[in-house]
C-alpha cells in the first residue's frame, strides 16, 4: 500500500503490499460487431457504369482493469503516517508556510472494485464514382468520392476522484488500512470518490480523386501503358474528455481533449513500357504535398524478365513518405500500469539480469507535434518458376530501409537509451531517491510520446507455393498454398548515437524470424473446405516457443445468391505463448498471439 515518501520511490528496499490485478483485469475485452458491405454498380450507357460502395460497421466493446491506483498526498499529522515526523529520526520537510509538508501514497483502491469500461464505435465509409472510356479512345478513366467518418465514446465506472480522496482522508471518513471496512462513514467515503469517466472521438476525412490510363504509341515490342491521376482530401480530428481528466483529478486515468486537422493534394504517373518480347519496365512517381509536412516525391522502378517459358526474374525498387497522423500529433497523455524490469537500476546495485524483478510502473503515452514525416526505401529481387502446369512456386528477397519511424518506444530500449545518455526529445523518466551509492533510484513514472526511430531496417525472403489438382471423375479439384516470410535481421537504431539493435539475431521478443500459413483446399460444385495451418517461429532465446494453430471452415454457395460458412478458427484449442521463464508476469504479445481459444462460426453472406 505505501510506495514512501519525499518524491513517491516506487520499489525501494523494504516490506510492502502486492496485489493480484491479472486475477481481475481481463487481457482482452469483450466484443460485439456488427458490419454490413455494400457494392453496386450500374451501366448507364454502354461504357459507362456509375459504382458506389459503402461499409458500415459498429463495435461494442468491454474492457476490465484492476482496482485504481495512484499517489496521492495525505498530511503528515494523518493518523495513517507510519513515520516518524517528530525530526527526531530524520528531518521531515516543511511547506514554504512552515507546515509539514504531506507525504505521498501509494494506494490501491480495492474497496471500490475493478474499473469497467464501456466503448462504442460507428465507422461508415462511402465510395461514389463513374468509369468508363472516354469517347471512342482506347481511354479509360475514374473518378470518384469518399466520405468517411469514425465516431466513437468512451464511458469508464468506478475511478477515483484525487481532490476527494484527500478530503476523505483528512476527514478521517475513508480508512486507507482496510478498504473494505463496512463502517457506513467508509462506505459513504466511497461513494463520494468514485467517478465515471467519458470521452468522444471524432474523425472526419473526405477525399476526391481522377484518374486516366490507356496506351500511347506501339513500340517494337507492343503498345506503351500508361496511367495518371490526382487526388485531394482533407481531415480533421477530435478527441474530448471529461472535465475531470482535462483538470488532472483522475487516479487511475489520464488524458485532455485535443484536436487537429490536415489537408493534402498528390499527383502520379506510370508508365509500362515493353523493351523486348520477354523485358518490361515499369516506371512510377508520385508527389505529395501536405499543408502541416511539405511535400515529397516517391519515385519506384520495376522490371519483368521472362527468362524462359517457366521462368521469371524481377525485381524493383521505390521510395516512400507517410506524414504521422493526427492522433500520432495531438493525442493527449494517457496512464496505464505497466511491469517494467529496470535492468539500468539492477545492474547499478548489484542485481543480476535473471533476478531482476518486473514492478508496475506509472507511464504515459501522448502525441507529439514535433514529429517529423516518415521516409522509406524498398527493394526486392525474386524468381517465379512454374515447374508444372498447375504448380507455381517464388521466392524473394527483400530489404525496406525506413528513417524517422513513427512509434512509442518499448520500455527496455527507454531504459538502454536511459542509461547511456540518449533519451529521445520528450521522454522522461522519474526516479525516486538513492538508496546507495550508485543507485539512481527506483522506477516512479515514465512519459513516453510518439517519436521518430532514426533507422529501421527489415530484410528477409518471401516464399510463396500454389499447387492445384482436379481429381478423377467429379471428384472435384484439390488445391495447396504455402505461405511464409523468414526474417533474415530486423534491425532499429532508436537514435543516431546508438548502437543498432537487431530483433532477430538477439532473439527478443516480439520477433520471430518465421511466420508461415498453409491452406489445403478441397471444392466441388457449390461445396468448399478449407484447412489453414499457420506457424509462427519460437523468439526471446526460446522463452516463447513456437506454436502451430488449425482452422477448418466449409462454404455452400446456395442457388439463391448467399453463401453459408462455418468452421472452426483455432481447432485444437492452443493457448497464446507465454515466456516459460517469466510466465504471466510478462504480458502476452497480442499481434502475434489470439488469447480466444477455439472459436466455432457461421456466416452468412449474399451478392445481389
Amino acid at each position: 500500500m505505501y510506495a514512501g515518501v519525499f518524491g513517491r520511490p516506487f520499489g525501494v528496499p523494504g516490506t510492502a503490499c502486492g496485489f493480484g490485478y491479472a486475477d481481475i483485469s481481463a487481457q482482452t475485452g469483450g466484443l460485439d460487431r456488427i458490419s454490413t458491405f455494400l457494392d453496386a454498380k450500374y451501366e448507364f450507357t454502354p461504357g459507362h457504369e456509375v459504382f458506389f460502395e459503402n461499409r458500415y460497421t459498429r463495435i461494442e466493446s468491454f474492457g476490465r482493469y484492476a482496482p485504481a491506483v495512484g499517489f496521492f498526498d495525505v498530511a503528515a499529522d494523518s493518523p495513517y503516517n507510519p513515520l516518524d515526523i517528530s525530526g527526531e529520526s530524520y528531518p521531515w520537510p516543511t511547506q514554504p508556510d512552515g507546515t509539514l509538508a504531506p507525504f505521498g501514497l501509494f494506494h490501491r483502491f480495492v474497496g471500490h472494485g475493478p474499473r469497467d469500461d464501456d466503448t462504442v464505435r460507428f465507422e461508415l465509409d462511402s465510395v461514389l464514382g463513374l468509369s468508363g472510356t472516354l469517347g471512342e479512345s482506347d481511354v479509360n478513366y475514374e473518378a470518384y468520392l469518399r466520405s468517411y467518418r469514425y465516431d466513437g465514446s468512451e464511458e469508464g465506472e468506478t475511478y477515483i476522484l484525487q481532490s476527494q480522496v484527500e478530503l476523505e482522508v483528512e476527514r478521517g471518513d475513508y480508512d486507507l488500512t482496510n478498504p473494505f471496512s463496512q463502517d457506513p462513514d467508509h462506505l459513504a467515503a466511497l461513494g463520494r470518490m468514485a467517478a465515471t469517466l467519458y470521452r468522444d472521438i471524432i474523425t472526419e476525412y473526405s477525399a476526391a480523386g481522377v484518374s486516366l490510363d490507356g496506351f500511347a504509341w506501339e513500340m517494337p515490342a507492343g503498345p506503351l501503358g500508361w496511367a495518371v491521376g490526382a487526388e485531394t482530401a482533407t481531415e480533421d480530428y477530435l478527441d474530448d474528455y471529461d472535465a475531470f481528466r482535462e483538470a488532472g483529478n483522475i487516479l487511475g486515468s489520464a488524458g485532455n481533449s485535443s484536436a487537429g486537422d490536415r489537408s493534402r493534394w498528390a499527383v502520379f504517373g506510370e508508365v509500362s513500357i515493353p523493351l523486348t518480347d520477354t523485358l518490361d519496365l515499369n516506371l512510377a512517381g508520385r508527389h505529395d504535398d501536405y499543408d502541416d509536412f511539405g511535400s515529397a516525391f516517391s519515385p519506384q522502378i520495376s522490371a519483368r524478365w521472362q527468362v524462359a517459358d517457366t521462368v521469371i526474374l524481377r525485381a524493383s525498387w521505390g521510395e516512400g513518405f507517410k506524414a504521422p497522423n493526427l492522433t500520432e500529433l495531438y493525442q493527449e497523455r494517457s496512464q496505464s500500469f505497466n511491469d517494467v524490469q529496470d535492468i539500468y537500476r539492477c545492474e547499478a546495485i548489484g542485481i543480476a539480469e535473471d533476478d531482476c524483478p518486473e514492478n508496475q510502473v506509472e507511464n504515459f503515452t501522448s502525441g507529439n507535434p514535433n514529429l517529423r514525416a516518415e521516409d522509406a526505401e524498398s527493394f526486392n529481387i525474386g524468381i517465379v518458376w512454374e515447374p508444372l502446369d498447375d504448380l507455381q512456386v517464388s521466392l524473394d528477397r527483400f530489404r525496406i530501409e525506413m528513417v524517422d519511424g513513427v512509434d512509442v518506444l518499448g520500455f527496455e530500449t527507454i531504459i538502454e537509451l536511459e542509461n547511456s545518455g540518449q533519451l529521445p526529445d520528450g521522454i522522461v523518466i522519474e526516479r525516486g531517491a538513492s538508496t546507495q551509492p550508485g543507485d539512481p533510484g527506483a522506477l516512479v513514472s515514465i512519459v513516453r510520446p510518439f517519436t521518430n526511430q532514426a533507422l529501421t531496417t527489415v530484410e528477409g525472403f518471401d516464399l510463396r507455393a500454389n499447387y492445384q489438382h482436379s481429381l478423377p471423375g467429379n471428384g472435384g479439384v484439390l488445391a495447396a498454398d504455402l505461405e511464409a516470410t523468414i526474417l533474415t535481421s530486423y534491425e532499429e537504431i532508436p537514435s543516431p548515437a546508438d548502437d543498432p539493435i537487431d530483433y532477430v539475431k538477439d532473439e527478443a521478443s516480439g520477433a520471430p524470424a518465421e511466420r508461415i500459413e498453409g491452406t489445403l483446399r478441397w471444392s466441388r460444385d457449390v461445396w468448399t473446405a478449407n484447412l489453414i495451418w499457420r506457424y509462427i517461429g519460437d523468439h526471446d532465446e526460446g522463452d516463447y516457443e513456437d506454436q502451430s494453430t488449425w482452422d477448418v471452415t466449409v462454404v455452400w454457395d446456395a442457388p439463391w445468391g448467399g453463401a453459408i460458412s462455418a468452421g472452426v478458427r483455432n481447432l485444437t484449442d492452443e493457448d497464446p505463448v507465454i515466456d516459460r521463464v517469466s510466465g504471466y508476469n510478462a504480458d502476452v504479445i497480442l499481434p502475434l498471439y489470439d488469447v480466444a481459444g477455439r472459436v466455432p462460426f457461421l456466416t452468412y453472406r449474399h451478392e445481389f
